[in-house]
C-alpha cells in the first residue's frame, strides 16, 4: 500500500521575479507613482537627493519587520498607527522592576 503525503495549507504569495511578492511589486508601484507626481513641488537642484531619498525610503519600507517577522515595515507602520490607543497597556518589564527593588534595599542598607 502506497502512503501519500498531503499539505493540510499552502500559503505561498506569488512572486513577480525573484524574490519580490506581487504585494511588493503592486506597494512599490504605488509608491513609485505617487512619489513621481509629488516631484513637481521639489526644486530642481534637489531632485537628486528627492530621488536618492525615494529609493532609500522605498527599499526600508519593503524590508521585513523587525517586530513581526511576517510583515513588511510598511505592514508594521500601518498596524502601529491604526491600532487604539486607548486599548493599548505597555508590558512592565518585571526583571528590571526587581533589579530596581534590590538596588534601593542595597542602597538603604549601605545608610
Amino acid at each position: 500500500m502506497e502512503e501519500h503525503i498531503v499539505t493540510n495549507e499552502l500559503k505561498a504569495e506569488p512572486k513577480v521575479a525573484g524574490k519580490v511578492f506581487i504585494s511588493t511589486f503592486y506597494f512599490l508601484l504605488f509608491y513609485g507613482v505617487v512619489f513621481y507626481n509629488i516631484r513637481i513641488f521639489v526644486h530642481g537642484s534637489l531632485m537628486v537627493p528627492y530621488a536618492i531619498f525615494t529609493v532609500v525610503t522605498g527599499i526600508f519600507l519593503t524590508t521585513p519587520s523587525l517586530f513581526n517577522r511576517k510583515r513588511k515595515m510598511y505592514q508594521s507602520i500601518f498596524l502601529l498607527l491604526k491600532r487604539s490607543k486607548v486599548v493599548y497597556r505597555p508590558v512592565p518589564n518585571i526583571s528590571a522592576d526587581r533589579k530596581r527593588e534590590i538596588l534601593l534595599e542595597r542602597y538603604k542598607g549601605e545608610q
